[in-house]
């Protein structure tokens, strides 16, 4: 055999080659009227810079402060970090980088995803979001549609009996997608290259779950109850092509009862092998089309909540990522991950199966890549959410004063910052550096007034806490930097801001400045470094 593989190859190279100038692809074809659609990535990207743009630094200047008296230079209580009763406070801001949902489907009554093959819009050089796997989506909606983001041209669908779509299988990579109504066990199929109804599976009895084969040969269904029905698909609706012979015997075969609930039903590439595991961990495996149970195995670290079946080997994500019953030597584990080899009957260690810099890669889509990605989807109350990876710039609003305290320990030399969120920092006299917590922490603490610009005296030294950004119509709008990056923003009155405000801008003249303040040390003679939050990466995949 590969000796003729040998031959062939070396008769292809001397074969002369005939180059054929690229055919121009229309923009819209007889499949795709409207242009092609939007990939999972692409849809993810829009979808997050719609609903988080870039905060706005600048908010208005509180009415209660406007309309305080005039009055000297006022302290906050470093005692309880609150300013004085008979000073106005209305509210102050807090923009942070923060991992975020992102809203996409509403009305949503099923989804279901699969990793994709490598997108030809990328082989071409198109960029890609960091971090997303290539998958595909599909998500039915309570009307009977179901919306599809993939490399596929079809990106919608409707199902012919209009009920709501609460049954979905589709493997992200073939061009077939089976939908329906899991409660009347109706489950039609799709070939999204064309969007047309290709074939029908038997009716049983209220579904769970379905698995469609590669060929279009085999549909495989599990009921209420656990059951497993396994038969061919019928009623072939276009072209023959896409199906294989349908046997002389059409119904639906119960083939046995699970356990447990499925977590993923798969036929394997050739169509030789029907695979199932459950929330147990239990797999099992019957080969076709005599249906005959080959193995049944239980996969320990169970219970486990999601399960992804990739080539010869099983991904479960545990139920308890940090459960202790879980003994180590019984799984080799990646982040609460077991991969399991079907052939050869045991555990692997995911690490070299698929390295940690490779599934991290937008190159390398490993299983474990996918599996985690998988989970960072939830449908509730009828809403398909994403929850990124990644921490991106929120505002939030906060009412009051900005409690902010420092107390002194004299014995140490050192200064213990109480910061707006209640989180406590130490920092050394000498240097307004950061110090790491001393341990034993001090008993004795004197407390510091804060004046309402941050500032902080105590002996001879003067310290900064807070920053001044824009002067406008006779205040001043200081932040406090909290690391990594938290920011928490207010306004002053010029006439209690204890520095020389020369160098700061107006608001008319910052027009579209976007920057805050990294303030490493409390020093006075220490200026801060500035970032700009546009610049900040934006990608879904990047927690850095």
């Amino acid at each position: 055999m590969i000796v003729g593989l040998s031959m062939l190859l070396l008769l292809s190279s001397c074969t002369p080659r005939v180059t054929h100038p690229p055919r121009a692809t229309p923009l819209l074809t007889e499949q795709t009227p409207f242009g092609p659609g939007l990939t999972l990535s692409e849809m993810l990207e829009q979808t997050l810079r719609a609903q988080y743009p870039p905060p706005r630094i600048v908010f208005p200047v509180p009415e209660q402060l406007r309309n305080a008296s005039p009055s000297s230079n006022t302290k906050i209580d470093a005692s309880s970090g609150d300013p004085p009763t008979k000073h106005p406070w209305g509210y102050f801001m807090e923009i942070s980088r923060e991992p975020v949902t992102v809203s996409l489907v509403s009305d949503a009554t099923a989804f279901v995803l699969g990793p994709a093959a490598r997108s030809s819009r990328h082989a071409q050089g198109m960029d890609r979001m960091a971090g997303i796997p290539e998958a595909g989506l599909a998500v039915g909606q309570a009307n009977g549609d179901i919306r599809i983001w993939s490399e596929w041209p079809c990106t919608s669908l409707t199902l012919p009996t209009q009920t709501p779509v609460t049954l979905l299988t589709w493997d992200g990579t073939g061009p077939l997608l089976g939908a329906g109504n899991a409660q009347s066990g109706e489950l039609h199929v799709f070939d999204l290259r064309h969007c047309a109804r290709v074939a029908t599976v038997p009716k049983e009895r209220p579904l769970r779950q379905a698995a469609l084969s590669s060929a279009l040969t085999w549909a495989a269904v599990t009921d209420t109850g656990q059951r497993l029905f396994v038969g061919p698909i019928s009623d072939p609706l276009s072209d023959p092509a896409l199906t294989s012979p349908i046997p002389e015997n059409s119904s639906m075969r119960h083939v046995g009862t699970l356990r447990f609930p499925p977590l993923a039903l798969a036929f394997s590439p050739r169509e030789g092998l029907l695979q199932s595991v459950d929330q147990a961990g239990w797999l099992l495996i019957w080969t076709l089309p005599d249906m005959n149970l080959l193995e049944q195995v239980l996969v320990p670290g169970g219970p486990f909540v999601d399960g992804l079946f990739h080539g010869e080997h099983l991904l479960l994500r545990s139920a308890d990522e940090t459960s202790e019953t879980q003994h180590p030597a019984d799984r080799a584990s990646l982040n609460g991950v077991v991969v399991w080899d079907i052939p050869n009957s045991r555990i692997v260690d995911a690490k070299e199966l698929w390295p940690l810099q490779n599934a991290s890669s937008p190159d390398h889509a490993s299983p474990w890549n996918l599996l985690q990605f998988f989970a960072q989807f939830s449908l509730d109350a009828g809403l398909l959410t994403f929850r990124t990876g990644q921490e991106h710039w929120l505002r939030k609003l906060h009412f009051g004063a900005p409690r902010l305290s420092v107390h002194a320990a004299e014995d140490i030399g050192m200064l213990r910052v109480t910061e707006p969120d209640q989180t406590q920092r130490w920092y050394h006299a000498t240097t307004g550096m950061p110090a790491k917590t001393p341990c034993p922490e001090p008993t004795r603490l004197t407390p510091l007034a804060v004046t309402q610009d941050g500032m902080v005296d105590w002996g001879e030294r003067t310290f900064v806490l807070a920053d001044p950004l824009f002067h406008r119509d006779g205040f001043v709008l200081l932040a406090r930097h909290v690391p990594e990056y938290r920011f928490f923003l207010w306004w002053a009155p010029s006439r209690e801001v204890s520095r020389d405000l020369h160098d700061v801008i107006s608001l008319e003249e910052a027009g579209a400045t976007d920057r805050l303040p990294l303030r490493n040390s409390l020093s006075q003679e220490t200026p801060p470094t500035w970032i700009s939050i546009s610049d900040q990466p934006e990608y879904l995949g990047d927690t850095k």
